[in-house]
């Protein structure tokens, strides 16, 4: 999945993504338009952070329980969704003090984005 536009407005590069995602605050929803498997979708994402000394280790003891799906990706992020609720995705890099959270009303879109690697902090 490609991520094209949000709210309107195309995204072109990384530049283009980190501005706009910086543009919103925590807790308000993106309008995405995306390219997946040559079909455009639209959808809807909302990201949110929550301010942590220790958001890696914490995920990472959250990543030990047996009914979540963890996962350590290429960009450094941990990667943990909970079965119960998989709408939700959380993201946490080592040294940064805060956890991300990735909210789809499906939860595949908050997964696909992850794990593809379109979620970053903003440093």
């Amino acid at each position: 999945m490609v991520v094209t536009a949000a709210d309107g407005h195309p995204v072109r590069t990384m530049a283009d993504w980190d501005g706009l995602v910086a543009a919103h605050a925590p807790g308000e929803t993106v309008a995405l338009t995306a390219v997946d498997d040559g079909k455009e979708r639209q959808l809807s994402l909302t990201v949110g952070t929550y301010p942590s000394d220790h958001a890696y280790a914490d995920l990472e003891r959250a990543a030990k329980a047996d009914d979540v799906l963890a996962a350590r990706l290429d960009s450094g992020a941990l990667m943990v969704v909970a079965n119960k609720t998989p709408t939700n995705v959380y993201l946490a890099y080592r040294n940064l003090p805060y956890q991300i959270e990735v909210f789809d009303p499906s939860g595949e879109t908050a997964r696909e984005l992850a794990l593809a690697g379109e979620i970053e902090p903003i440093r």
